[in-house]
C-alpha cells in the first residue's frame, strides 16, 4: 500500500499505538503501523556488514533559541519481541509495540 499521511492534529493530546516491524534478515525491511493503520510497509533498507541494529527512544529534533512548545512524549508498555532468527547472527525480525 501507499504510505499514509499522518497529521499532527490527529495525534496531539491522546495516546497512540505504534507498531514497528524491523526485519534484519538477508533482505531487511521495515514496516510502521499507527493505531492499526499501515503508515508504510516492507520498505527495504541496508545494514552495513559491520553494523549492529539497535533501538533508541526519545525526541530527536533540534530546538531553537526561542524554545520549543511541543516536545513531550510519554511511552507506556514498550515491548520488543524477537519473532524469528538469532540475534547474534543479526538475522531477526523484531516488533516494537
Amino acid at each position: 500500500p501507499d504510505p499514509k499521511t499522518v497529521k499532527i492534529t490527529d495525534l496531539i493530546g491522546k495516546w497512540n499505538n505504534m507498531k514497528l516491524k524491523f526485519d534484519t534478515s538477508e533482505n531487511p525491511e521495515v514496516s510502521l503501523y499507527l493505531n492499526g493503520d499501515v503508515i508504510f510497509s516492507e520498505i527495504p533498507y541496508k545494514i552495513s556488514t559491520c553494523g549492529i541494529p539497535h533501538f533508541k527512544f526519545g525526541i530527536y529534533r533540534p530546538g531553537s533559541l526561542s524554545g520549543t512548545n511541543r516536545s513531550v512524549v510519554d511511552y507506556d508498555k514498550i515491548q520488543l519481541t524477537l519473532l524469528e532468527g538469532n540475534i547474534k547472527e543479526h538475522r531477526n525480525t523484531l516488533t516494537m509495540e
